[in-house]
């Protein structure tokens, strides 16, 4: 093994390394990231790829696959040398290891996971982010039924599935422009275009419990098509959210949300309203007895459990191949950065959008 190939393997390393303390050395809530990466280093990055690699037509997703199975081909081969030692093929292996891991944490971080230190959506806005209580859940819950409803008369849903499932970027401009709208409406720069690509094979996330999947490697997001097609516009501006520099799930299901409910089309923002019912009704489910429950889910109208009876449909198509597994990979790699409550953020959606409306309406009181 040569020197150069020995360096290679520390430097790697010591990237890695001032990567990973400079990210715990600034901690979270850091406005030196938010000003100076976020506002800075990321957005020329988001550019950057967003128009060149990002106006192809085919999904980065799968060149980095590409590339991992490369490097693994290299391994193997490295490690069956026959004209070598056993202790030579080990450290070569071992190097190509290291180098390997070593590089994909200085690019995770530096193209996108800095952003687990920046300020806090809510602190951003000055929400009031109070608990609710069960009075709020329900109150809430009976203002969702009445959008639902009102909105359900305004399209075909059968016309809505036609057309996104015969258009591979279908609502991906509309959700596009909903969002950037948003976000610079609270003042969050907007540079790029966030692609979101349709991933093959068919169910392939699903089957890992995910509905969409954000990779900072490639700077796009992705969205398993085996989805109900209702819940695409939501999940699509979800991922869209991560894209544009907010790694908090719980935040980035408020961004889902805020993107469909403005925008024009009552398709979109029917997405965007039940995504938040589920929720809604996983935190209520929680908050009060089964019981009670029960009669609550009794009293929702009949096309809102129709539409909820599909959309659970439409999942169990691609069954779980070790869910256990999976939420206590990805429960883990949410705590250690940062996000409090793990794959429980996702419900922070709840507390959000009651701040968010909340504070809407207090602006417009005075």
């Amino acid at each position: 093994m040569s020197n150069k190939y020995r360096k290679r393997t520390s430097i790697l390393v010591l990237g890695a390394a001032i990567t990973l303390l400079l990210s715990r050395f600034f901690g979270q809530g850091s406005d030196f990231i938010e000003q100076f990466y976020y506002r800075g280093i990321f957005q020329a990055f988001r550019i950057g790829y967003d128009y060149t690699f990002g106006l192809l037509p085919i999904p980065m997703i799968y060149v980095f696959i590409i590339i991992i199975i490369y490097i693994l081909y290299v391994l193997v081969r490295t490690f069956l040398k026959k004209d070598q030692t056993w202790r030579h093929r080990l450290l070569g292996s071992g190097h190509l290891v290291v180098q390997t891991i070593s590089a994909l944490l200085i690019i995770f971080y530096w193209f996108w996971g800095f952003n687990y230190n920046r300020v806090s959506i809510e602190s951003h806005l000055n929400m009031d982010y109070a608990d609710m209580d069960t009075t709020d859940l329900l109150q809430l819950y009976t203002e969702t039924n009445d959008r639902l409803i009102e909105l359900r008369t305004l399209f075909s849903l059968q016309e809505k599935m036609k057309a996104i499932e015969s258009n591979p970027t279908a609502y991906e401009d509309e959700c596009r422009q909903s969002l950037t709208a948003a976000l610079d409406a609270m003042n969050y720069p907007t540079n790029g275009r966030v692609r979101i690509r349709r991933i093959r094979p068919q169910g392939s996330l699903l089957r890992i419990s995910t509905a969409g999947v954000y990779w900072p490697f490639v700077f796009e997001g992705h969205i398993d098509p085996g989805l109900h097609p209702m819940t695409w516009p939501f999940t699509m501006s979800h991922e869209m959210g991560h894209g544009y520099g907010f790694t908090d799930e719980g935040t980035c299901n408020f961004l889902g949300w805020l993107a469909c409910t403005t925008h024009e089309d009552p398709f979109i923002q029917y997405s965007g309203w039940i995504g938040y019912y589920r929720y809604l009704l996983t935190n209520l489910r929680r908050s009060i007895s089964p019981k009670q429950y029960q009669e609550i889910y009794k009293s929702i109208p009949q096309v809102i459990v129709d539409d909820l009876t599909e959309i659970r449909k439409y999942a169990m198509r691609y069954p779980d191949v070790m869910p256990a597994v999976r939420d206590v990979v990805y429960d883990n790699y949410l705590k250690t950065h940062g996000v409090k409550g793990g794959l429980i953020n996702y419900s922070k959606i709840i507390k959000l959008v009651y701040a968010f409306e909340k504070q809407k309406q207090e602006g417009v009181d005075n």
